[in-house]
This record gives structure tokens, C-alpha cells and sequence, in this order.
């Protein structure tokens, strides 16, 4: 059969050009390995739609691609209303009554590596989990245009990589997948595999996109390691706890590469990560990232505004942490609550209004939308209170605008 696969532009972002989509990637070289023809048409890369000829076209979005998804679909059904578009990737998983919507020939909800051994013929098509993520082939890295992709760490060019999948944590605003918290682990070896490879295409640098790095002690002391002795710097995702859990790992890794961590701290103040079921406290992500840039680790730290109770009081809260802390970056956003998401499920649990028809995801400076509220505070209010602290902790930002 053939294949093509569609990557969809995301205006939204501030830089869309940072790392590739790996899930087509994946998806392509799992198809391929069947004997199947596959092409990947990267919009994010600038291509535009040429006139295709498959058996499937697939489209991949997160939530917020998820718009001009459904107008690729009608760019390509007017063109050819007996071709067959299939939607996949998170937001088809997470909200697959928003696809239904749309005449999609088939939504794929979870991982696609599995559709290639789909029988059925039903529009909804919901696939299991891969339980060996080992078995599955390394991204295919030659289906795009991989130089139109520019990011560095500390000089060095880097690709970003999946060693783990899941998160067994429970934040309220975080979409779920519709198994639950489990989480799948790639064996280091596979995973040290795939550096060496990445290595020799002349790639220096590695962004770990795991949910959260440093879960598995042993496996990830082995990776460490790896990423060491292939002279790799690198970066991660990971939370305060973590962290403070293993500290002669983390001090390992700082030792074999390891630049900077994501924390995703979201509040400095207590009563809203108590709110959204963080499972982390405001001292912990002090320690943490005291700790981190004792060994020269640059900490980013991610903040939501306009949480479930978020109040002046909060706010100001969220103010005192950044100055106390003073982490090397910090990036504000405003919350988009997430089909999936406890708070899109059980909104009657949580102080906040929240409409659906706003999309500030990762905006550019003073180009976030208002969107939710809470009892204390306007969906302005919190867009404002975004900016304020975004102006005078990201000024570098606001004086390019």
C-alpha cells in the first residue's frame, strides 16, 4: 500500500522550526519495514500540498494543530472526495468526538506504529499499547528535510529523542492518554544504539523528550553514561521530586554532558499545586533547582498562570519564587485546559471558567488570548498578570516585539 503522511504548520509557536515530528517518523519506518511505500510531506518545513495519489493520507495534530488539520482535509477531499484521510497523533486520542466531526475516513486513537497490523475497517480504529518499544524501528530520519530543523545546545547541533513513554504522575491539567499512567521504558542498550547513529549523522546534542527523565535509576544510569561516552551534551524534562530522589544520578549526568533541565513548577504558590494535583511543593522546586545549578545544570522553569484559585495573592506568590530562585530562564504561559485533561473532565471540581474557542498556546509577546477565569481573577486579569511577568523576567523578549 501506499502511504503519505501530513506534518500540519503551527503558526502558533514562536519558532515551529525547532525538532521534527517524531511520530511520522516513527510511523514511516514501521510501514516501510512492512513493505509498504511511505512519504512524509513536513508542512512545518515550509513544503506545500502537492497533488497526492495513496491509499491512505494520514494527518497528524496535537490539539492546537488540530484546526488547520481540518483544513488540509478540505483542501484534500475537494480535490479528491473519494480519497481516504485518516487523523491520528494526540488530539485524535484525546478528543475523538472534536474528529468525529470532520469526515475523516478513520481516526486512529493510540499508538500508530500498530495500525500497520489493523484488520478491521471501522471509521474509529483504537489500538493498544506497544508493549516492547524496542521492536519498534529508529525514526525515519531520511522521510524530511532534517536541515530545515535548527536547534543548539551550547553550540552543538541537536536532535530530539523518545527513550521512555508515559508519565505516572496525575497533574489536573495534563491530557491523558486513554490507558491511564502507565509508563513503557526503552532498554538503554537500544537507546544507546540509536545515539551512536545520531552521532555519526553529525549530530552533538540530544533534547530527551521523555515526559519525565531519571524515573528508572538503573536504565538511566546506563543511558548516562552512553550519552557520555558518545560526547553528546544534552537536555531533559524532569520534576523537583525526581530530581531530589536521585542525586548522585543527576550528579552523574551533569558529569557526562548534562546541560539543563525543564522543571515544570507551574505555581510558586503551594495552594495552587495542592489545586491541581502537582504532587510537588513550592520548597522542593527551591531545592532543586539550588541543587541543579550547583553543578552547573541550567534550570528552565515552566509557570502556568491562571491555574484552578488563582488569585492576586497567587500571583504575587509565583513573583517572590522567580526572584528567589532566579532560574536561568523561565517561561510563562497561560493555561489552555486540554481535552482529556481532569480539569476538561471534571470542570465542577475546579475554580475556573474556561471557554474553548481561544488558543494561547505559546504566543508571541503580548499576543496571548484570554480564555479562562477563575473566582478571583478576569480571563484579562490573568492574561495580564501573564505579561507583567513575562516583561519583567523575559525583557530580552518584549524589547524584539
Amino acid at each position: 500500500m501506499k502511504f503519505v503522511f501530513i506534518v500540519p504548520d503551527s503558526p502558533f509557536l514562536i519558532d515551529e522550526k525547532v525538532f521534527p515530528f517524531l511520530g511520522p517518523l516513527y510511523l514511516s519506518a514501521v510501514l516501510k519495514k512492512a513493505g509498504h511505500e511511505v512519504k512524509v510531506i513536513d508542512l512545518v518545513a515550509g513544503q506545500e500540498i502537492p497533488k497526492i495519489e495513496a491509499d491512505y493520507i494520514g494527518i497528524t495534530a496535537t490539539t492546537p494543530q488540530f484546526p488547520r488539520a481540518a483544513e488540509i482535509l478540505s483542501l484534500l477531499k475537494a480535490r479528491n472526495p473519494n480519497q481516504k484521510v485518516m487523523i491520528g497523533g494526540p488530539h485524535a486520542s484525546a478528543d475523538p468526538d472534536a474528529c468525529l466531526r470532520w469526515p475523516f475516513d478513520h481516526i486512529c486513537i493510540g499508538e500508530g506504529e500498530d495500525y500497520v497490523k489493523a484488520k478491521t475497517h471501522l471509521m474509529v480504529e483504537e489500538f493498544g499499547l506497544v508493549t516492547d518499544l524496542d521492536s519498534i524501528p529508529f525514526p525515519d530520519w531520511d522521510a524530511i528535510d532534517l536541515s530545515q530543523y535548527h536547534y543548539f545546545i551550547d553550540g552543538k547541533r541537536t536532535m530530539s529523542m523518545l527513550t521512555s513513554r508515559g508519565c505516572p504522575f496525575s497533574c489536573a491539567f495534563c491530557c491523558k492518554s486513554p490507558w491511564g499512567q502507565r509508563i513503557r521504558y526503552r532498554s538503554a542498550e537500544n537507546v544507546i544504539e540509536e545515539i551512536g547513529l545520531l552521532r555519526k549523522r553529525g549530530y552533538e546534542g540530544l533534547m530527551l523528550y521523555d515526559d519525565e527523565f531519571f524515573l528508572n535509576e538503573e536504565r538511566d544510569l546506563k543511558i548516562v553514561q552512553g550519552l557520555g561516552a558518545a560526547g553528546m551534551v544534552w537536555r531533559c524534562f524532569s520534576r523537583s521530586d525526581i530530581i531530589m530522589k536521585h542525586l548522585d544520578l543527576i550528579k552523574v549526568a551533569a558529569k557526562n554532558g548534562l546541560k539543563e533541565i525543564l522543571i515544570g513548577c507551574e505555581s510558586g504558590s503551594d495552594e495552587i499545586l495542592k489545586n491541581i494535583n502537582k504532587g510537588t511543593r513550592r520548597y522542593m522546586n527551591e531545592e532543586a533547582i539550588a541543587f541543579l545549578q550547583s553543578l552547573n545544570v541550567r534550570v528552565k522553569a515552566a509557570l502556568i498562570i491562571g491555574l484552578p484559585g488563582e488569585n492576586i495573592h497567587t500571583i504575587k506568590a509565583t513573583e517572590r519564587f522567580v526572584e528567589k530562585v532566579q532560574p536561568d530562564s523561565v517561561d510563562f504561559t497561560v493555561l489552555r485546559v486540554m481535552p482529556g485533561s481532569d480539569i476538561w473532565n471534571r470542570p465542577e471540581n475546579y475554580d475556573l471558567k474556561f471557554s474553548l474557542d481561544y488558543q494561547p498556546y505559546k504566543g508571541k509577546p503580548g499576543e496571548y488570548a484570554a480564555g479562562v477565569s477563575t473566582s478571583a481573577l478576569t480571563a484579562q486579569e490573568i492574561v495580564d498578570a501573564r505579561d507583567y511577568l513575562d516583561k519583567k523576567f523575559n525583557p530580552h523578549l518584549w524589547s524584539k516585539k
